[in-house]
């Protein structure tokens, strides 16, 4: 319980930004080490200015801290924080994950792939979301989105509807529904896999906010779809954030005369992966696919196969490197070539065989 407090009252410091945050937890290893470290070792990793917001300010907001430990008791909200075993690696990964994460339901434990899109969707548009949805769903993928209205509620719905687990990334704090009328919407998810929210319990809407969500959107997701949106969209901030992740982005094409679809033409110029069919998807990213791949039937080098065997389920870098000799260009070389193949997947150094 003291250390949900502590989360709190680092979470409530004014002028503390979620890199701070992440870069002081990862080096002392746990909130309490950050609290019981001096002065000037905290300096070291933050700069004086934000070590003494840290270590002076945060202890103000201890009240403030016990007053939302108690909304969520009573609300019986769970809470994941960021250095929590269950706190997911995608999200770990990104440059400024959330703290913590107040949740209702729970975090499937498949792979996610996010559907954005216009809030003014036209027929064809949701048509496509829908089925989009569906397909992704049928692969036992989770359908991440985030709960407004359009393209996001018909991604959210087909999920439902088509037995699949979704999770809705609020831009409020957990407690509210907006948009009202997606209050049953957010039960069946919360029932169905996961409301989820970075901000403080009652916190109301903001157009600030829905931004700052878009990041957990493309970080949790292995992939972002967006199916209609026009040239100056919130769709288009969670792209952007997930092209810079690394992550693909798939965009459908618009007719040009689609205003609300420009945005999507767009990204496609830029780089994006035009969406011409369902299998596109899983075309690009194998793993994604329930149909599992036989790797007999993949080419592969003597030196990827040699890689391929060391991994039992899953090893790190480190002893795949040691235990075949090689130098880490080498090791980076197959892995690249070994991800693009859909055989294996790697997770900050910890690499996944996906395939057999």
């Amino acid at each position: 319980m003291e250390n949900i407090i502590k989360y709190f009252q680092l979470y409530f410091t004014k002028g503390l930004g979620n890199r701070s945050l992440k870069a002081v937890i990862e080096h002392f290893g746990s909130i309490d080490n950050v609290f019981n470290s001096s002065f000037e070792e905290v300096s070291k990793v933050v700069g004086e200015k934000t070590a003494k917001l840290i270590l002076e300010k945060s202890f103000n907001y201890r009240k403030e801290a016990e007053a939302e430990l108690k909304k969520v008791e009573k609300h019986h909200i769970n809470l994941l924080l960021y250095e929590s075993d269950e706190y997911p690696q995608n999200l770990k990964n990104i440059p400024d994950p959330p703290l913590l994460l107040y949740i209702k339901g729970a975090i499937p434990d498949n792979y996610g792939v996010s559907i954005v899109g216009t809030r003014k969707p036209s027929n064809y548009g949701r048509k496509i979301a829908y089925l989009i949805s569906k397909r992704i769903c049928e692969n036992g993928i989770c359908v991440i989105s985030g709960g407004a209205y359009g393209i996001d509620t018909i991604a959210h719905k087909s999920a439902l509807e088509n037995n699949g687990k979704t999770i809705a990334v609020l831009g409020t704090g957990i407690n509210i529904s907006y948009p009202a009328t997606n209050k049953r919407l957010f039960e069946k998810i919360a029932e169905n896999g996961a409301l989820i929210s970075e901000f403080p319990i009652d916190t109301k809407p903001s157009k600030f906010n829905f931004p700052l969500r878009n990041r957990i959107v493309a970080g949790l997701s292995e992939a972002t779809v967006v199916v209609e949106a026009p040239e100056k969209s919130g769709s288009l901030i969670t792209a952007k954030l997930a092209n810079e992740y690394g992550k693909p982005v798939f965009a459908v094409p618009s007719n040009i005369d689609n205003l609300n679809g420009k945005g999507c033409n767009l990204l496609i110029k830029e780089g994006a992966i035009p969406l011409i069919d369902f299998e596109i998807i899983f075309n690009e990213i194998p793993y994604l696919s329930k149909y599992k791949i036989n790797t007999n039937l993949i080419e592969l080098s003597e030196e990827e196969t040699l890689f391929l065997q060391t991994i039992e389920g899953e090893a790190y870098l480190d002893e795949i490197v040691e235990k075949l000799d090689l130098s880490f260009e080498q090791a980076f070389n197959l892995i690249f070539n070994l991800e693009m193949k859909g055989i294996i997947k790697n997770e900050n150094g910890l690499i996944k065989r996906l395939v057999y």
